[in-house]
């Protein structure tokens, strides 16, 4: 008899954390029932004349509570990253370095869409209003797309590999996925994963100069009357490990990654073709009749996209018991690279009985027979299915399940 094929290592969720606005973080303190019919009005910076004005800040975020010894410049979508990064260490049990078991070398995948924009925009608005040899350097060494994942690395001494990643909505998922893989063939036993985001004018006029933003500040997850983006900022951040290392030290686990899929569309079906695609090697071996499911929707901001999201989620999930979807992105704005990884952090602690139920409010049932009376399972949860999709119809989808 052939000798059978080792299984690969077990890739866990042994620490999360995040940096959200404040009504994803009173959603789940059960202190916001409803869903906001309005996001805020920015109030960090002016906006363009003429441009929606709506969006999720992070109102009173100061870096020196969670780095009290870090006492330089560090750009908003860093520092989000430090913070949220903090978070999963401690969470994880392995903030301080001299407490970690002899030997384990924690490496860090970091996610960004839109990078350091609040260090370039200081650097060149110096550069265009002044001298250019007075501009300081600082800013610009702040503004490099890999400095939130050096800082990451140096605060909080990882010396494992590490990788950035950029320029789309699925930076986050990307770099989970070079995690995934770090662990899953030996190269490593632990890898910090970050994705972080800024709200900033410059972000703002982007989308604004895209005639993207919604000019209501409203998001409805599968509705017609999601007319567009509201932007906001945040950091979502997961200490990956390998069973061997988690066993070794006694930690028990959140959440296992047991899949990590990735898929493009063509021209004649992009949304639909991208996600199936994606769902290849996410769903590959699921038992999806095993219990109850829950999806981590990424409700884009086009009500086309969404209706095309919506019939896969119907469509591949058909033979689930029962399927709740939850939109955290609903109290957060459009956090880009860090929504999935928001939506793994939230994902993970439901199957770890820590968030009862569904979690947000605005949880919907889906499923052929499914009405909008039809109540959202409250668990537990077999799986969890956290995904994303870009505007270029590109889609990830991750799979996690009960450690």
């Amino acid at each position: 008899m052939a000798d059978e094929a080792p299984q690969p290592p077990r890739v866990l969720v042994t620490g999360a954390g995040y940096i959200a606005p404040a009504p994803f973080d009173e959603a789940l303190a059960g202190k916001r029932t409803e869903l906001p019919k309005t996001a805020p009005e920015i109030t960090g910076f002016e906006v363009t004349e003429g441009a929606p004005a709506f969006g999720y800040e992070i109102e009173n975020f100061a870096l020196e509570q969670y780095c009290p010894n870090l006492k330089t410049f560090v750009d908003r979508t860093s520092a989000l990253a430090l913070a949220a990064g903090k978070l999963a260490l401690e969470d994880a049990g392995l903030l301080a370095p001299e407490s970690r078991p002899e030997g384990l070398e924690i490496g860090c995948a970091y996610g960004s869409t839109m990078g350091c924009l609040e260090a370039m925009e200081i650097f060149w608005k110096k550069i265009k209003d002044s001298n250019p040899k007075f501009a300081q350097p600082l800013p610009f060494t702040h503004g490099y797309a890999n400095a939130p994942s050096s800082l990451l690395c140096i605060e909080y001494g990882l010396r494992g590999s590490a990788a950035t990643f950029g320029g789309e909505r699925l930076a986050g998922i990307e770099a989970l996925l070079f995690a995934h893989d770090r662990i899953v063939t030996g190269s490593a036993s632990a890898v910090l994963v970050a994705a972080s985001e800024s709200l900033t004018r410059a972000l703002h006029t982007h989308f604004h100069s895209e005639s993207r933003l919604s000019p209501t500040g409203t998001a409805a997850p599968w509705h017609e009357d999601n007319d567009g983006i509201v932007p906001g900022e945040g950091a979502a951040c997961l200490l990956l490990e390998s069973e061997s290392s988690a066993a070794a030290r006694g930690r028990a686990a959140l959440a296992e990654i047991t899949a990590i899929g990735l898929g493009s569309g063509s021209a004649v079906s992009p949304f639909l073709e991208s996600w199936d695609r994606a769902s290849e090697g996410a769903l590959r071996g699921v038992d999806l009749a095993a219990g109850p499911a829950l999806v981590m929707a990424a409700t884009p901001e086009e009500s086309s996209v969404d209706s095309w999201e919506r019939a896969f989620w119907t469509r591949r999930l058909a033979k689930c018991p029962e399927v709740g979807a939850v939109a955290p992105k609903l109290f957060t704005g459009e956090l880009l690279s860090a929504s999935p990884i928001l939506g793994i952090v939230l994902g993970a602690r439901i199957l770890a009985g820590k968030i009862a139920g569904c979690g947000l409010p605005g949880a919907v049932a889906l499923g052929a027979a499914a009405t909008s009376k039809t109540p959202p399972p409250q668990g537990p949860f077999a799986h969890v299915f956290a995904g994303a999709i870009d505007p270029l119809a590109e889609a990830g989808i991750v799979t996690l399940r009960k450690a």
